[in-house]
């Protein structure tokens, strides 16, 4: 067993490391945006997007340069509640 044992960590430290670097990719169906937003002195409004994608680069030599960035589709908004859904993806009130 020792032998075995002593020949896969040979070969282990024998395989030059090569910095890898890679981009992750957000998995959707297990990933979520949610926020709360206080109504004053009413109640607190919650919400989702349902529709968001993201990536993260990594750089294993440079890891104090991590970034993350996610992009959600505001159309996708859903605080339960359709009346205030639909005031939320209309087009902004603009006074004339």
């Amino acid at each position: 067993m020792k032998p075995l044992l002593l020949a896969a960590v040979a070969v282990m430290l024998s395989v030059p490391v090569v910095a890898q670097s890679s981009t992750w990719q957000l998995d959707p169906p297990h990933a979520s945006a949610r926020f709360a937003v206080r109504h004053p002195g009413i109640s607190t409004v919650r919400g989702r997007f349902t529709k968001l994608n993201g990536t993260a680069p990594y750089h294993a030599a440079d890891l104090k340069n991590r970034s993350v960035e996610i992009t959600t589709d505001t159309a996708s908004v859903d605080t339960r509640v359709e009346l205030r859904d639909n005031d939320l993806c209309s087009d902004p009130w603009r006074p004339e």
